[in-house]
């Protein structure tokens, strides 16, 4: 699928063993896309949109700010949503239980997603500091990576940051850095990131004229992992 928007590649992923999604390439673009089609190189790409399952999604974004509404679990009318609770009811879903909803609200394929030959474990994420202060603070994080797989490959570990309590509405995650590791069967390596203060920084202000790059100090939280919908997430607190 060569492609210059996201499109709704739902029934043909059920249809398909595999799927190779590629942007418009430049003139070295069919060499590279047939080198991964007869295996001579291993797919290692990732996705920089996500891929919705219906066009009445569009558009779809990680970087939505929060609505408000429950983001995982929404209603009971949801096809597949058979859940009980104590009393032997549908568990009842806050502000979508009257809403009718034709399929989940999650993408077919999100951002940062991409498959190879091999796979990997993720271990747990270890952090320098939780508690930190001031502009001049750098937070540090680390992250193992284990080939579980028969097969050399190279895995793309991202960190995503969001500020839950802000000024303005902040997205619920933006892209703050990757870390790609190509490791043999069997070996573990090691993802490393680094955090400073203008990393917490956004355009803040009354107005456009008055806007200016700022940061406060507050909670925030990070997330980490193959793609934007499977993290594990950490809490820190930085203050100035």
């Amino acid at each position: 699928m060569i492609s210059g928007r996201p499109l709704a590649l739902t029934e043909e992923a059920a249809l398909s063993d595999a799927l190779i999604w590629t942007g418009h390439p430049g003139a070295e673009g069919g060499p590279a896309i047939a080198e991964i089609l007869f295996g001579d190189r291993a797919p290692e790409g990732r996705l920089s949109i996500s891929l919705p399952r219906h066009v009445g999604q569009l558009p779809l974004r990680i970087e939505d700010l929060p609505s408000g509404r429950p983001q995982d679990g929404i209603g009971v009318d949801v096809y597949g949503d058979s859940e009980i609770d104590a009393t032997g009811r549908h568990v009842f879903r806050k502000f979508t239980t009257a809403c009718i909803l034709e399929s989940p609200h999650t993408p077919l394929y999100p951002a940062g997603f991409g498959l190879g030959y091999t796979s990997f474990a993720h271990g747990q994420p270890q952090l320098s500091a939780t508690e930190l202060q001031g502009a001049a603070a750098v937070l540090d994080v680390t992250l193992d990576i284990t080939n579980t797989g028969t097969r050399a490959g190279t895995e793309t570990v991202q960190l995503y940051l969001r500020d839950p309590v802000a000024e303005i509405s902040r997205p619920l995650r933006e892209l703050k850095g990757f870390a790609r590791l190509t490791l043999a069967p069997g070996e573990t390596g090691t993802a490393r990131f680094q955090i400073i203060a203008a990393d917490l920084e956004y355009d803040r202000g009354p107005d456009l004229a008055q806007m200016r790059r700022d940061w406060e100090g507050g909670a925030f939280r990070l997330n980490i992992g193959p793609h934007a919908l499977d993290t594990q997430e950490i809490s820190i607190r930085w203050t100035k």
